[in-house]
C-alpha cells in the first residue's frame, strides 16, 4: 500500500508540475479570450462526453469487485468501454448537424464549432481512458497507473509547445495535441484488452444501465452546475474574464487533483470494508482510517491559499496577477469536495438522490452567480460556487451519512477548517499592506500551522511510511 501511496503522489505531482511548467509560455502565447474559449469549449466536451458514456464510469469501480470475483474484470472493461465509444460516436454525427448552433450558443460566434467538435472527441478518448486507469486503481496496479499517466502528460505538453511555437501561438495546437495523444491510448487500451482476450458481452450492460441510466442526466445537471461560473461570466462579462478565471482555477484543482488521487488509495479499502457490514466498530475504522488522508489534502490546502499570489506571479503573465483571490476561495471549496468521495450512496445504488443533488446544484448556483458575478465579476463567480458547494455539500454529506454513516473525527477536522478560513481572511484583509509585510504574516501563519498540527503531521508520516498502515 505504501508503494502505492508513492506512485499515486508522483503521479499528481508530475501530472500537475508539467502543465505548470509550460503555463509561463502559454500565457504568453494565448490570449485570456483565448484561455476562456478553451474553457467553455471544455465543458461542452465534458457535457456531451458525459451523456455518451451513460453513468458506466461511475459504476466501474463499484462493479469491477464483483466480477473479479469470477476473473471477469477484462470483460467487464472492454463491454463498457465499447458501448461508451460507440455510443460516442453517434454523439458526434449529432453535434455535427447542430454544430453551429452549438457554438453560438456557447460563444456567441457560429464559427468557433471545430473547438467543440474536437473538444467532444477529446473527452471521449479521455474517457476510455481514465476506465483502464479505474481498472489499475481497483486492481491496486499503481505502477501502470503512473506510467500510462506520465505518459499522456509529456507527450500532450511536448505536442502543445512544438506546435505553438511552429504555429506563433495557434488556439488549435492545443486542441489537436490533446486529441491526438488520448486517441492513441485509447486505441492502445483496446489493442491491449483484445490481446488478453477480452470479450464483449451485453448483459453486463443490461445489468447496469437500469442504475447507470438514472445518472446521465445528473451528468448534464452536474456539468452545468458545476461549469455554470464560466458560462455566465461569458454571457455576463467577456470570454477574457473566463480566460483570467480557469487560469485561477487551474492552480486551485490542484487540490481537486490531488483529493482524487487521495481516492484512489482509499476508495477501494473504503469500499471493501463497506461491503463487511456497517457496525459501529467497521464505521468508527472507516473515520480514523480516512483522517490522515484528509490532513494532507488540508495541508496541500492551506499552503495553496498561503502562497497563490506568488505562484500566479511566478507562472503567468501580468494579465492573470490580481486573480489570487480566486484561487483561495476555489482550492477551499475543492477542499470541502473531500467529504464526497466516500460514496455512500453510490454504494447504496441510490443514484436518483445523486440525480436530484446536482439538480438541487443548479437551481442554487444559478441565480447566486448572476447575483454575484454582476457585482462582483470574477471573484463573484468564485464566491458563488463556494456558497452552492458549502449548501448543497453540506446537504449532500447529511444524505450521505443517512445511507452509511462514518464516524469522521469531527472536532479535528472542524480545527483544521477554521485555521484555514482564518489564514485566508487575515491575508484577503491586509492584502494591500506592504509586501514584505504580507510575506512575514505568511511565514509566520505557516509557522503556527506546523506548532499547532505538529502531532499530526508526525503521525501522518509514520503511516505512510509503515507500509501496510494504509489497510483498515
Amino acid at each position: 500500500m505504501r508503494n502505492n501511496f508513492l506512485y499515486y503522489t508522483f503521479t499528481t505531482l508530475l501530472t500537475s508540475l508539467i502543465p505548470f511548467i509550460i503555463l509561463p509560455f502559454l500565457t504568453r502565447h494565448l490570449s485570456p479570450t483565448d484561455f476562456g474559449i478553451l474553457a467553455l469549449g471544455q465543458i461542452f466536451g465534458s457535457l456531451t462526453g458525459g451523456l455518451s458514456f451513460q453513468g458506466l464510469n461511475v459504476f466501474f469501480e463499484r462493479n469491477f469487485f464483483e466480477w473479479s470475483k469470477k476473473n471477469r474484470e477484462k470483460d467487464l472493461l472492454f463491454t463498457y468501454a465499447t458501448y461508451a465509444l460507440v455510443s460516442s460516436f453517434a454523439m458526434t454525427g449529432v453535434i455535427l448537424f447542430f454544430k453551429e448552433f452549438f457554438s453560438n450558443l456557447l460563444f456567441t460566434n457560429s464559427q468557433l464549432y471545430p473547438v467543440i467538435i474536437i473538444f467532444h472527441l477529446v473527452s471521449t478518448f479521455t474517457n476510455c481512458r481514465m476506465l483502464i486507469m479505474s481498472y489499475f486503481k481497483c486492481k491496486e496496479d499503481a505502477k501502470s497507473f503512473f506510467y500510462s499517466q506520465i505518459f499522456v502528460t509529456i507527450s500532450v505538453n511536448t505536442l502543445i509547445i512544438s506546435w505553438t511555437i511552429l504555429n506563433n501561438g495557434k488556439l488549435y495546437s492545443y486542441l489537436y495535441s490533446h486529441l491526438i495523444v488520448n486517441a492513441f491510448v485509447a486505441l492502445y487500451l483496446f489493442a491491449y484488452l483484445i490481446k488478453k482476450g477480452a470479450k464483449y458481452d451485453f448483459n453486463f450492460i443490461k445489468k447496469v444501465l437500469p442504475v447507470s441510466l438514472p445518472l446521465t442526466p445528473r451528468i448534464f445537471i452536474g456539468t452545468i452546475s458545476s461549469q455554470v461560473d464560466k458560462y455566465m461570466l461569458g454571457l455576463l462579462i467577456t470570454l477574457g474574464a473566463v480566460g483570467k478565471y480557469s487560469i485561477a482555477q487551474k492552480f486551485s484543482f490542484i487540490i481537486f487533483v490531488g483529493g482524487t488521487t487521495l481516492g484512489n488509495i482509499f476508495t477501494p479499502v473504503v469500499y471493501k470494508k463497506m461491503f463487511e457490514g456497517d457496525s459501529l466498530k467497521i464505521r468508527r475504522q472507516i473515520g480514523v482510517f480516512l483522517t490522515p488522508f484528509f490532513f494532507l489534502a488540508a495541508l496541500a490546502t492551506f499552503i495553496l491559499c498561503l502562497f497563490s499570489q506568488e505562484a500566479l506571479f511566478l507562472a503567468t503573465s501580468q494579465d492573470y496577477h490580481d486573480s489570487y483571490i480566486l484561487i483561495m476561495v476555489l482550492a477551499f471549496y475543492y477542499l470541502t469536495l473531500f467529504f464526497g468521495k466516500q460514496n455512500q450512496l453510490v454504494f447504496k445504488k441510490k443514484s436518483w438522490i445523486v440525480l436530484l443533488l446536482s439538480l438541487l446544484q443548479v437551481l442554487i448556483g444559478a441565480p447566486l452567480n448572476y447575483y454575484f458575478i454582476t457585482y462582483w465579476n470574477e471573484q463573484g463567480a468564485a464566491l458563488a460556487t463556494l456558497l452552492t458547494g458549502l449548501l448543497v455539500g453540506g446537504y449532500t454529506f447529511y444524505l450521505s451519512q443517512k445511507s452509511y454513516n462514518i464516524l469522521f473525527e469531527y472536532k479535528y477536522i472542524l480545527k483544521l477548517f477554521g485555521f484555514i478560513i482564518l489564514s485566508i481572511l487575515i491575508i484577503v484583509v491586509f492584502r494591500n499592506i506592504d509586501y514584505k509585510l504580507l510575506l512575514l504574516t505568511k511565514i509566520v501563519l505557516m509557522a503556527l500551522f506546523l506548532f499547532m498540527f505538529r502531532k499530526n503531521i508526525v503521525d501522518t508520516i509514520v503511516i505512510f511510511k509503515n507500509k501496510g498502515s494504509l489497510s483498515i
